[in-house]
């Protein structure tokens, strides 16, 4: 064997002091592997804290813009319909401005005493037309103010008349074949 002046304990020393060493180093790499893994679950929380807040955030954010969009859309809103009343305005305005125009082009300096006479004969025959009518509304208040037993009388009337116009074509025609009837009732 190999001495050195060692006893055996001491050769064994290099081999303690490396799995020492070795046991040391997992042990604080296992401390730092502890300590990495609390950090790693304080920074998910935190990062779920942080998460939380932005969605709060985000949410008073999203509330804001459609409270801002929503008062922007209520001016556009009174914009557009104040634009599209005045753009109705307009458009009667043209209108009558064309009706006008019409007026003006078919009512001629030539054509206006030729107006009036047609006026003149409109109101005459309304006038005429008005005493007709007045005519048959008196007509038909005495019809009505006559005794009830006068519409039986005028319906028998009435049929009576109907039977003569018929007795009296049924004697027409029967005429009508006596003449082409030949003169010799041999043949």
């Amino acid at each position: 064997m190999y001495r050195t002046g060692y006893s055996g304990q001491q050769l064994f020393t290099p081999y303690i002091s490396y799995s020492i060493r070795v046991k040391l180093i997992i042990e604080e790499i296992e401390r730092e592997e502890a300590a990495l893994q609390e950090d790693l679950y304080s920074a998910d929380r935190k990062f779920s804290e942080y998460y939380n807040v932005l969605e709060q955030i985000l949410g008073v954010l999203i509330k804001l813009v459609k409270d801002l969009k929503l008062q922007h859309q209520h001016k556009y809103d009174e914009l557009q319909k104040t634009w599209l009343c005045k753009r109705c305005e307009t458009m009667s305005i043209k209108l009558r401005v064309l009706e006008h125009v019409l007026l003006l082009s078919t009512y001629t300096q030539e054509s206006i005493p030729a107006l009036h006479k047609i006026r003149k004969y409109l109101l005459e025959a309304t006038e005429e037309a008005s005493i007709a009518y007045n005519k048959a509304v008196t007509r038909l208040r005495e019809y009505q103010g006559v005794d009830p037993h006068f519409d039986n009388i005028a319906r028998q009337y009435h049929d009576i008349v109907k039977k003569l116009e018929n007795m009296q074509w049924t004697i027409h025609q029967v005429e009508m074949d006596l003449k082409r009837l030949p003169d010799n009732p041999s043949t």
